[in-house]
């Protein structure tokens, strides 16, 4: 029986302990928010003795609010604390931490001491010091958090390395962050980035690219070398043959995600070197993106080449022959004749070794597309060996095509006469323009008369009026009713027939 009473002594006292700790929590808390807020300086000397006993308060309740977080685990609360606008005493506060590693850095991160805090971290991740609240903690997470708001490059690169051994994909976020308020050197974060897996590079590229809208030729170039190193080690070695292989962009998972970014980029952007990417990529089996390549920098022979040899597909070369054509190629008026069709022509039946000559597609392409390709070059590419019915359809064809032009041509034609005619009378029209004056006429404005001797100006609608009377800044403007005649233009055929155009009258003032 007394031992069961000393055990309810016990909880009593814990009970009592427990509730004088949240009543002396609850009691710190407030006074802080009053000491923050200010003292009155009525019962000071000068606002100067306030401040200075205020902050020495606001240091003794700080100190004790560290003590109890501590005590209590609250650390959450403990955090907050450490890592707003405190009052700790810094040599105090750390010896209460020396065992809590975190807390300690985000003490000396609070104070500035930057490179304290982050040795403290590196110190724990190595072992050196331990963090009692968590005994698994490593302190790579909050390295990562404090070099995120570090804006010193040296210390940066400084303690970065030992976070990217520990978690390289955690720690590339020390370099993408948006918290930073000064970006960190590009060409500094490449190199450093050198040493990892090309993925961080790529993650820190985007980054530049996209949040920074960074447009240096250089890094847009990077990036796309660097999709392509990144495919080349996903995608399988062997180019699945037509029917098989999944359209580009569209794998699944990472492949598929790296491979839509380089199609994008390389139909879509104008900031990397084209050229420089050529080079690289016409080396691998990535031919579908080698094409989009080609196809930018104008070089149709050698897609032509991609199409027909490596990828096989060889609608997909008679496709392009007609887009490229139609985009790039084609002129307003009666040309229609498509250089194109000639390199395909030349590419099937005078192959390189050791591809095939490739005579029947060569041949359906020449009839299918007769009126499009140049009968001359054409024909100058077909063997002498090639029998005449082989090509019966074909010259059939042109000659169709070749007849329907001229009568177009001749419709044209005399279409641009009769035009070329009415343009002619119209001038005509406008050069026979006459106006008789006598003794009668009589200027509109002055009301006087105009004779031989006088300096006039005739309007649009065919007034007479002394030069001198007309207005000489606005010739466009009648002198009497104000009429703009740059906005009513006179139609000059209802004033001039037709029989006094050609043999036009002369008269004499």
């Amino acid at each position: 029986m007394k031992e069961q009473n000393e055990d309810t002594s016990t909880m009593r006292v814990e009970i009592r302990m427990k509730q004088a700790k949240k009543n002396i929590l609850d009691f710190l808390i407030k006074s802080r928010r009053i000491l923050t807020s200010g003292l009155s300086v009525e019962n000071y000397s000068s606002a100067l003795e306030a401040e200075q006993d205020r902050q020495a308060q606001l240091q003794c309740v700080d100190y004790a609010l560290v003590q109890l977080y501590l005590m209590e685990s609250k650390y959450g609360e403990l955090k907050a604390l450490l890592k707003g606008d405190n009052a700790c005493n810094l040599v105090d506060v750390a010896e209460v931490l020396k065992n809590n590693a975190r807390y300690l850095a985000v003490l000396y991160f609070s104070k500035e001491k930057f490179g304290d805090a982050l040795e403290t971290l590196r110190k724990l991740g190595s072992g050196e010091l331990r963090d009692k609240t968590d005994d698994s903690a490593k302190g790579v997470s909050e390295t990562i958090e404090l070099l995120c708001e570090i804006d010193d490059p040296d210390l940066v690169f400084k303690y970065a390395p030992w976070v990217f051994e520990a978690d390289d994909l955690s720690a590339i976020k020390i370099f993408t962050s948006k918290l930073r308020k000064v970006e960190l050197p590009t060409s500094s974060v490449l190199n450093f980035l050198g040493d990892y897996p090309p993925d961080l590079e790529r993650e820190y590229l985007e980054y530049l690219i996209a949040s920074t809208n960074n447009k240096e030729e250089r890094f847009h170039t990077k990036l796309a070398l660097n999709y392509i190193d990144a495919i080349i080690r996903l995608k399988p070695n062997a180019y699945l043959p037509f029917g098989v292989r999944v359209e580009p962009g569209n794998e699944s998972g990472i492949l598929g995600e790296i491979r839509a970014k380089l199609i994008d980029m390389l139909e879509n952007g104008v900031h990397h070197n084209a050229h420089a990417v050529s080079h690289v990529i016409s080396k691998t089996n990535l031919y579908e993106e080698t094409l989009i390549i080609y196809k930018k920098l104008q070089e149709h022979e050698r897609a032509l080449k991609l199409l027909i040899w490596k990828i096989e597909d060889l609608e997909w070369a008679e496709r392009y022959c007609m887009d490229c054509f139609n985009e790039e190629l084609s002129t307003k008026g009666l040309e229609d004749l498509n250089p194109l069709f000639i390199i395909l022509l030349r590419i099937c039946l005078h192959p390189e070794e050791p591809h095939a000559r490739n005579e029947e597609f060569a041949l359906s392409t020449l009839t299918k597309h007769a009126h499009n390709i140049d009968p001359v070059q054409a024909l100058a590419l077909l063997s002498d060996g090639l029998s005449v019915e082989c090509v019966n359809e074909y010259i059939r064809r042109i000659v169709q095509s070749s007849k329907n032009k001229l009568r177009q041509s001749l419709i044209v034609y005399n279409m641009c006469n009769i035009q070329y005619t009415q343009n002619k009378a119209i001038y005509g029209k406008g050069l026979s323009r006459r106006v008789v004056v006598t003794n009668n006429t009589i200027c509109p404005v002055c009301d006087k008369s105009i004779d031989a001797s006088s300096v006039f100006v005739v309007a649009p609608d065919l007034t007479l009026v002394h030069f001198k009377c007309g207005n000489k800044e606005k010739m466009h403007v009648h002198p009497v009713n104000g009429t703009n005649f740059a906005q009513f233009p006179v139609n000059f055929d209802d004033q001039i027939t037709d029989d006094k155009v050609l043999s036009p009258p002369s008269y004499s003032l």
